[in-house]
């Protein structure tokens, strides 16, 4: 297990000169308002755009899609403390903010829409989408750390955090896990 700083609010987050932060989406930067029965509210969308579209399954799943998000929309985790990092972050000499999520790649226009319902610009920034390979072996292959004299790694999960470890200079690395 790596070592990781637990937190609570993006305002635990040290930035210095020269750094990389990765940021996860899921539970880290957004937290969805599901209930117990949004589950079955989905099925209900699906059947119902299954009957009025029954040999367009692409369009059932955009359609039924875009109505449970706009029923159960993502919320900020920390809006404020969020803000103030990604404040820090652009006038710290060197610092750059990269989002990974283990989203599919499929969802980009998803991801862009939970962008825009929190007030980020999606074009402003960068995102990447490991999908189903571990997250620390995509930033090996997908993502240059070298340039960076420390990369922050903040997740909701200790198992990304541990694989991040496992690929990323120690001595560069602060790993955050994220906390609601």
């Amino acid at each position: 297990m790596s070592m990781s700083i637990p937190i609570s609010s993006f305002d635990s987050v040290e930035i210095r000169e020269n750094t990389l932060v990765l940021c996860d989406i899921d539970y880290t930067l957004l937290y969805p308002t599901e209930t117990e029965s949004s589950v079955n509210d989905l099925h209900e969308l699906y059947t119902y755009y299954i009957r009025q579209y029954p040999f367009d399954r692409e369009m059932v799943l955009r359609l039924a899609s875009d109505a449970y998000n706009a029923r159960y929309p993502m919320r900020p985790t920390d809006p404020e403390g969020f803000d103030r990092m990604l404040r820090k972050i652009r006038s710290t000499s060197g610092c750059e903010l990269v989002f990974l999520t283990a989203r599919s790649p499929n969802t980009v226009d998803y991801t862009a829409s939970n962008f825009i319902q929190i007030g980020l610009v999606p074009e402003e920034h960068i995102i990447h989408f490991s999908d189903t390979m571990p997250k620390g072996k995509y930033v090996s292959l997908r993502i240059p750390v070298t340039p960076y004299a420390n990369v922050v790694f903040i997740d909701d999960l200790q198992s990304n955090l541990d694989n991040m470890a496992r690929y990323v200079d120690p001595a560069k690395l602060r790993s955050y896990l994220f906390v609601m």
